[in-house]
């Protein structure tokens, strides 16, 4: 068991999100806030800031 680092309430150590609060934790939080900022930045974002971003998600989701 592990403690939520929102709630501070007890949670499965494998656990992506929290049960109790809803909120994502370790590199899921991380591949959520860089999938949103892609998809806001849209067709407007600089092409070298997106890839980059692309390539920080594939190595968080390779290293769960």
């Amino acid at each position: 068991m592990k403690k939520c680092i929102y709630c501070s309430r007890e949670i499965p150590q494998e656990s992506l999100e929290c049960k109790h609060c809803g909120e994502t934790l370790g590199n899921a939080a991380k591949i959520t806030k860089i999938d949103n900022l892609c998809a806001k930045a849209g067709e407007k974002a600089d092409k070298e800031i997106i890839e980059e971003l692309e390539l920080m998600r594939r190595f968080l989701v390779s290293s769960q």
